[in-house]
């Protein structure tokens, strides 16, 4: 018998896996980690990038709350310049309403100087924060506040019931440090890919029977010069008045002078521009911030001798320097010197730069960094389109054309003559080889009556270091209320 005897074959499981399939795997990996890294890099770029166009847009929207305020509350309502010699009408004149005296108080300048270049430009302006009617005129938050520095020690019994905007004096001996008014001068201007808001309150004492015993009445404030010895300065006051106070002033020779509006220091009002009001008013470019009293023209540019530095108005960084004693002191005006400059291209005119850094105030009059240009156009009724002052275009209100005024009310008249719209006053008379008031540089017509300008445009250009991106910001604000 034979007998047959089965073999079984055992293999054992396989474990691992084959060269092959260790390689697909690995490429599939990579493909996977190569998606997910790409998605996170598109997820990260959309955040930077939703966060930069987030902080823009607070940015956009911060800057153009405060200029539309600006120019909301501008006193200059009815934008007609004043003619030479121009009397108020009365209320039976056909033309009344057009140019009413009360409609056009305080001032408007911009300066556009080289109309191909988009950073040298300068708007300013005065302002009433009550104006508009939108607030009451006791709604206190809506005072501006600035800077105001004791002048003299005085019975803490005596301040102790004032408020702090009712003069130069503050309650409680300085504690606070501040005056406000409702009125100011406002000065927009970009240096440095920086653009700066100067705000110079105009003085308004508290017109109630508790006024401070050193502002009663019509006394001046200050006699003679601002400085350590007159005055009786306490060691809260450093003799530099724009480090002490935020106050539109200016030195005519012989003392500095406030502007304000209110009963002390003679009932004066800046703001006012009938003939016989008083002798250096606002709208006479002399008085203003940023402007030489001797001569009646702006300081924009400094170096005078080489190639011209566009500085548009003094900084605080500049004007709370120890060495910049106007408006306080008369002498050589930083407004008349022909030899400042910026040697080191930082920013600060190296008189007001020995600590590198400028005076104590520094970037406190800072609105906005990285900015690429600030450009301001005016309504032309004519070429119905917003355009530069002083444009060579062929017609239009704003066309440059030679005139006495153009051509030397200007910053560096030789360099950029007539680029000026000023709304100017009744008597201003810039040359005194004649006793003939001066037109305005610029006055709109229908070839009859005057126009008022209609519109202003401010273009704004920054750039975003966050997203890498240039942002363009355009307000188009109406002149017509």
């Amino acid at each position: 018998m034979i007998s047959t005897t089965a073999t079984t074959r055992t293999t054992s499981a396989r474990r691992g896996f084959t060269l092959v399939e260790l390689l697909v795997s690995i490429v599939l990996v990579t493909i996977m980690m190569f998606a997910f890294a790409q998605v996170f890099r598109v997820a990260t770029d959309t955040i930077v990038q939703t966060s930069g166009i987030s902080n823009n847009d607070e940015k956009a929207r911060t800057l153009t709350t405060i200029l539309k305020s600006d120019l909301e509350t501008r006193t200059f309502r009815n934008v007609i310049p004043f003619a030479a010699g121009e009397t108020a009408p009365v209320p039976t004149d056909t033309d009344f309403e057009l140019r009413n005296f009360s409609e056009r108080i305080g001032y408007i300048y911009i300066s556009d100087n080289n109309v191909n270049d988009d950073t040298d430009d300068v708007l300013q302006l005065t302002i009433d924060r009550y104006i508009s009617g939108q607030v009451t005129d006791t709604d206190l938050d809506n005072l501006i506040y600035g800077k105001a520095t004791t002048l003299a020690n005085s019975d803490e019994d005596l301040d102790i019931d004032q408020p702090s905007w009712s003069d130069f004096q503050q309650d409680l001996i300085g504690n606070e440090g501040l005056t406000a008014s409702r009125y100011a001068e406002v000065a927009y201007f970009v240096r440095n890919g920086n653009l700066y808001r100067r705000v110079l309150l105009l003085y308004q004492p508290v017109e109630e029977a508790k006024n401070q015993p050193q502002t009663s009445g019509s006394t001046d404030l200050i006699t003679g010069d601002y400085d350590a010895t007159v005055d009786a300065l306490t060691t809260y006051a450093t003799g530099d008045f724009w480090n002490d106070f935020d106050i539109s002033a200016f030195h005519d020779g012989t003392k500095l002078t406030l502007n304000g509006v209110g009963k002390t220091l003679s009932a004066q009002n800046s703001l006012e521009n009938t003939a016989s009001g008083i002798s250096n008013p606002l709208a006479h470019p002399r008085t203003r911030f940023g402007f030489s009293f001797g001569t009646g023209l702006p300081r924009e540019f400094i170096q005078e001798s080489g190639t011209p530095i566009y500085v548009g108005r003094f900084t605080h960084a500049e004007t709370s320097h120890s060495a910049f004693t106007y408006p306080g002191a008369a002498g050589s005006s930083p407004l008349d010197v022909t030899t400042l400059d910026d040697a080191n291209d930082d920013g600060l005119i190296d008189d007001f730069d020995t600590s590198g850094e400028g005076g104590p105030r520094q970037f406190e009059d800072l609105l906005m960094t990285n900015v690429l240009s600030f450009d301001v156009k005016l309504w032309d009724e004519q070429l119905n389109s917003f355009v530069d002052i002083g444009h060579g275009l062929p017609g239009g209100d704003f066309t440059y054309g030679t005139t006495t005024v153009r051509d030397t009310y200007s910053p560096l008249p030789a360099s950029y003559p007539g680029n000026i719209f000023d709304t100017w006053h009744p008597t201003v008379d810039l040359f005194p080889s004649d006793t003939v008031n001066d037109d305005p540089p610029y006055r709109p017509d229908d070839g009859t009556n005057p126009t008022p300008v209609r519109a202003i445009q401010i273009t704004i250009r920054y750039w975003d270091t966050r997203s890498e991106r240039t942002r363009q910001l355009t307000i188009q604000h109406s002149l017509i209320d």
